[in-house]
């Protein structure tokens, strides 16, 4: 029902009441914008206490920041860069079909009784180390596996395979076998081929003498 003036009320009462209507009104209580936007000017002019619904897009051409917890549920995409400063830990599945590449000084651990570290470790080269000391490299040449200083491992190229502690080496690759460094043999040994030595000084032993070989079995003895 349309309200009716009263020619013979007071006009500045009516004025007070519709003044004191104006200041107790809630105009953004329950509002519809449908056209034309909302302009909120200056740093955190919008201030929502409890929680924001959006039911569309919600488009950030600035910075979002969140200062506290960031609770993101369902499929999240990200097709820009992203850099992630800080501890990060992941309580899930991942799966990955690009590429990860890991920069120095970065590491991967895989933790356990033995945990194994991926990265630049031992000798400066890239490779797996363990925590017992032992790990893989690789460098120019082929492939490092190693323990400890002084060096204890093996290495393997293209052509030859080494296998070393300290000083003394066994090399081999394909027309030989080279021992550089004392060689002991306990137990029965059998040769198969032509052997040949080196650095025997024949002139000053008195026991060459002693030393004869045994066709019928193959062997060698020294005789008092």
């Amino acid at each position: 029902m349309t309200k009716r003036n009263d020619l013979d009320a007071d006009p500045y009462l009516e004025l007070a009441r519709r003044v004191a209507a104006l200041e107790a009104n809630r105009p953004l209580g329950n509002s519809d914008v449908s056209r034309g936007n909302t302009i909120f000017r200056g740093n955190e002019s919008l201030k929502v206490v409890g929680s924001a619904l959006v039911s569309g897009w919600l488009i950030v051409t600035g910075t979002l920041k969140v200062v506290g917890t960031l609770l993101i549920e369902g499929i999240t995409t990200i097709t820009g860069a992203f850099a992630l400063k800080g501890p990060a830990t992941f309580e899930g599945d991942i799966v990955q079909t690009g590429n990860l590449t890991v920069n120095s000084p970065g590491k991967i651990t895989i933790a356990g009784s033995n945990a194994m570290t991926l990265g630049v470790g031992a000798f400066g080269l890239p490779g797996v180390g363990f925590a017992s000391g032992g790990g893989v490299a690789g460098y120019g040449g082929g492939v490092l596996m190693h323990y400890g200083n002084p060096l204890v491992g093996c290495t393997v190229n293209g052509t030859t395979a080494n296998l070393a502690s300290g000083s003394n080496y066994l090399t081999i690759n394909g027309t030989n076998t080279t021992v550089t460094g004392p060689f002991k043999s306990s137990g029965a040994t059998t040769l198969n081929g032509t052997l040949t030595v080196t650095g025997l000084d024949v002139a000053s032993s008195a026991h060459v003498s002693n030393l004869w070989y045994n066709s019928a079995n193959g062997r060698i003895y020294i005789t008092p």
